[in-house]
């Protein structure tokens, strides 16, 4: 696999949840970000969901319908958005041209 060796970095959004961005093909953008839930919104009652939706652009937030997953990992949520994002790209796109932003 010959991924590029640019740094993935974690942000913070305005609900201060943390994300990672990157570009995916000649103009996608792709976010996955980690929210917290209780009470009716933690369907799953593990308190934490992986969200991923396609992006219109760098930092402008998701841009359409995510898919959740809940997180059941002791794993914080830095180390789980890294690992989603290399373990994703390893699948969709192997000689990677994404880049972080």
């Amino acid at each position: 696999m010959a991924m590029n060796k640019t740094k993935i970095e974690v942000h913070r959004d305005g609900k201060d949840q943390p994300y990672v961005e990157w570009r995916f093909g000649k103009e996608g953008f792709k976010r996955a970000w980690i929210r917290k839930a209780e009470g009716k919104k933690d369907w799953a009652g593990t308190g934490r969901y992986l969200h991923v939706a396609r992006a219109d652009s760098a930092h402008a937030g998701p841009g359409g319908m995510s898919a959740d997953f809940p997180i059941t990992s002791d794993l914080d949520c830095e180390q789980i958005l890294i690992t989603f994002v290399i373990a994703a790209l390893s699948i969709t796109d192997p000689r990677s041209q994404s880049k972080f932003d």
